[in-house]
Order: C-alpha cells, then structure tokens, then sequence
C-alpha cells in the first residue's frame, strides 16, 4: 500500500493531467486516472467513449452503487503496488474523498488546480480528446454534472492549490515545488 497519495482534482481543462504528467514522467510515479476507470467499463460494456456515454454512464454508476464506485475501483488498484508515491488523477466528489482517506489516512494528500472558466474551455478545445464537448452549451452542461457531484465540495477543502493561468513552465514548478513540500524529495 503506499504510503503517500497525491490526488488531484479540479474542473475539466483545469490542467490536473498535465500536473499529473509532469510529475509520473519526472519522478516515475504511478498514475491511476478515474477518468480511464469509468472509460474502462464503458468498453467492457462495449460502448463507445465519447461525451455521450463516458458522463453519463459514471453518473448511472455513481447513483446505482454509490458516489464512491469509481473510488473503490481506483483503491483496489493501487493497493496493489509497491510504490512509496502514488497520484490520483481526477477525484470528483466527497464519497470519493471519504472513501480515499480511510484508504489511504494521513498519507492522501488532495491538490486543487485551479483555472478560470474562459483558459478551461480554449484548452478543452485545443485538446480535442474524444470525450470532450466543443460548444459552449456541453461544457457548461459537464461543469454542471460534475458539481452536482461534488467536485466544487472537495476544490473548497483541498489539502493544497495550484493556480494554473501562466505558462507550462510555471505550473511544472508550481507542481515540483509542491512535490517536494509534501514528498520530502525533489
């Protein structure tokens, strides 16, 4: 079990993967993305991942086992690995906080990353992944479902922050410097 967990969360285009990336590439850190969780039972359930069945199939999920569901499946991941720092990328809601801290107790550590509305919808743009909404009305329709699950709850009681408006530059030494705050090395 590790010893410390570094989940990340914040609202879609806010720039938790590129965080996340940062840090699994510079210091060869296991990532369990719950975004890829849910995309794994939407193929096992043989559905495409796009924006029409990604959300609302962990929305169906989440009401018909729990708001933790997704939560559960990521502690059962990295309960099996041996490393001494693990990330979370992408936890949503109070349940999946709950669920994570009595996993993983003082050793979880909650970043925030915060964006303006404006910078989070150009870079969901300009990413053009498959599960993303490019008009204004789905963006604002996903913000929407993921507050109604929580996520604005845990951004407001988050361990730590990282605003994320300048340079990638910036937000890697932001991430680095915080890194080597709660890790103890860098």
């Amino acid at each position: 079990m590790p010893e410390v967990v570094l989940a990340f969360t914040g609202m879609p285009g806010c720039g938790k993967g590129v965080a996340v990336d940062f840090l699994k590439d510079k210091y060869d850190l296991p990532v369990v993305i719950m975004g890829e969780v849910v995309k794994e039972e939407v193929r096992a359930r043989g559905l495409p991942v796009d924006s029409k069945h990604v959300g609302p199939l962990a929305n169906q999920m989440r009401k018909e086992h729990g708001m933790d569901v997704w939560a559960k499946r990521v502690v059962e991941k990295l309960s099996v690995l041996e490393n001494r720092v693990v990330i979370i990328d992408g936890t949503r809601g109070p349940d999946e906080i709950a669920c994570f801290r009595k996993a993983f107790g003082d050793g979880l550590h909650l970043i925030a990353v915060m964006t303006s509305t404006g910078t989070r919808y150009q870079r969901i743009l300009d990413r053009k992944r498959d599960d993303d909404t490019v008009d204004v009305e789905g963006f604002n329709a996903r913000d929407q479902r993921e507050l109604g699950w929580g996520v604005g709850r845990i951004i407001a009681t988050a361990d730590h922050y990282i605003m994320n408006e300048g340079s990638m530059e910036q937000m890697w030494d932001t991430v680095d410097a915080l890194y080597t705050q709660i890790v103890g090395e860098g």
